[in-house]
């Protein structure tokens, strides 16, 4: 389990990265990835392209997060881990249509976070991971 303060600064870190959609701020939601980010052979600054063209794309992004289980996973050295069960989805507006859309949906996957700095940043999964686990589905986003 995850203690009550913990559990405060991960919320802060989902409200700093809602604050970024809301800006369209890439570097400041770009600030909330861990510097060794990985999913699967995708790294930091492939995210900052996806999310480029997202932000290109889109405007009046949002996200919505509802989380079901948390706990600390295996440290990595004296590195803190979280890992966080969550449904949700991203939305937007597209600049062309004008027209609310749904950018991604999921349910169940699981966030990881790190404690990096003082605060707590997404991991992703592993960079070293070419492939997901059954029942997984991609979802590099957060």
């Amino acid at each position: 389990l995850i203690d009550a303060s913990t559990v405060r600064q991960i919320q802060e870190s989902f409200h700093r990265v809602e604050h970024a959609l809301e800006e369209g701020d890439i570097d400041a939601l770009m600030s909330e990835y861990s510097e060794d980010y990985g999913w699967g052979s995708l790294t930091k600054d492939d995210m900052r392209k996806i999310w480029r063209q997202v932000f290109r794309r889109y405007r009046r992004i949002s996200s919505q997060h509802s989380f079901s289980r948390s706990e600390m996973a295996p440290t990595l050295g004296k590195t803190r881990v979280a890992k966080l069960r969550c449904s949700g989805s991203l939305w937007a507006t597209n600049r062309e249509t004008g027209k609310r859309v749904t950018v991604d949906v999921w349910l169940g996957e699981a966030h990881y976070l790190i404690y990096e700095n003082g605060k707590w940043k997404f991991r992703g999964r592993s960079k070293n991971s070419s492939t997901l686990e059954f029942g997984d589905s991609l979802h590099p986003l957060f």
